[in-house]
Parts: C-alpha cells; structure tokens; sequence
C-alpha cells in the first residue's frame, strides 16, 4: 500500500475516532438529533456557538456539530483524492509482463518468441509497449522471449553495465538487445542494438 493512502486512510480513522469519542462522553444522547440542538434564543447549536454560562450539553452538541463539518469535508477530500491514489497505484504496480507481451504481439500480428530477436528488438523499441513501465517488469518481459537486455541510463546518469545479448539467434546468427534508460525507476527511452555473428 502507498504512503499516500496509508496517510489518506490514517485521517479518516482519527476523524472517525474523534466523532465516536465525543458521542461516548457526551452523556444521555436517546434524543439526540440535529433539528433537536438549540441554544438559548433558538438557534441551533451548529450555526452559532453557545453563550456564555449556557449548559454543557449546548456547547457539547455545537462542539459535535463542528466535527460534523470537519468530517464531512475530510470525506468529500478522501473521495477527490481516491482517483488519485488509484492511478498512483497503477503507476507503482504498472502492467505484467504478460499484458506487455500481448501489446507487443498485436504490434507485430505474431507471437514473440517466433520472431527473430533483432527484429524483436526493433519491435520493442518502436511499439513504445515499455514506456511508463517498471524497470524490473520491462526486463522480465524481454527475458522471456530470449531477447537481450540491458540498463543503460538511470535518472540522466550513464551506467556501464555489462551487455546481455539473450538467449536467442536468427538464423544468420544475428542477436538483439532491448536498451533501456530510466526516470524514478520507470523507463522513460526504448533504444535496440544488434549483434552480428562472430
């Protein structure tokens, strides 16, 4: 679960907290409503605080009529901040290495792992199926179908890995390497590079 859902979550539990504290300690509340809340001189104890000297149970239910509001609002927040956090989640998460296959084989109108890997290479690189996708989910995708792989750039700084050309030739002996650079853990450049027998 995100941080931000977990702190999204944590203030809606204090507000809910908070409410049954003060219904708890608030006394006899059998004939408790809104409509029923009035301080001296009629009106309710929501729309204006209570006089001085008055009873504690006007100043109780002002009091309850206040965190009324506060609850409201940080529900009507929680529920703009939702759409939010889905797609934060879906960011995180991203898409499987299945999904990313599947995308790659309606770009190429055939199954991945009967395509020579150099045209594989460029297949990946020209469909854009990586982009916005996990570092470790995108090199799981390319694994599984023999192509090679290789991180090359990590947030605007160069790497110098060592290159891994895959599992798979073509039939001139011809391998492909998928070259990746990435932003905050997500690749954000599709590059490709062929290797030539011998």
């Amino acid at each position: 679960m995100s941080e931000n859902l977990r702190k999204l979550i944590g203030v809606a539990v204090m507000a809910a907290i908070v409410v049954v504290g003060v219904v708890a300690t608030s006394g006899d509340d059998s004939d408790f409503t809104r409509n029923a809340a009035f301080t001296k001189g009629g009106v309710m104890a929501k729309e204006a605080p209570p006089a001085k000297g008055g009873d504690c149970c006007d100043e109780t239910l002002y009091r309850l009529g206040q965190i009324e509001d506060r609850l409201a609002q940080s529900e009507a927040s929680l529920q703009q901040a939702l759409p939010l956090v889905r797609d934060a989640q879906l960011l995180e998460n991203g898409p499987t290495a299945d999904q990313i296959l599947a995308l790659l084989e309606t770009f190429i109108g055939n199954d991945p792992t009967i395509v020579n890997p150099p045209v594989l290479a460029f297949a990946f690189r020209d469909s854009s199926v990586l982009l916005g996708v996990p570092l470790r989910t995108a090199q799981e995708a390319v694994n599984r179908v023999g192509v090679g792989f290789v991180h090359s750039n990590e947030d605007g700084r160069d790497l110098d890995p060592v290159p891994y050309w895959g599992t798979r030739r073509d039939q001139g002996g011809f391998a492909g390497m998928v070259k990746l650079d990435t932003r905050n853990g997500l690749v954000s450049r599709v590059g490709r590079a062929t290797l030539a027998p011998g």
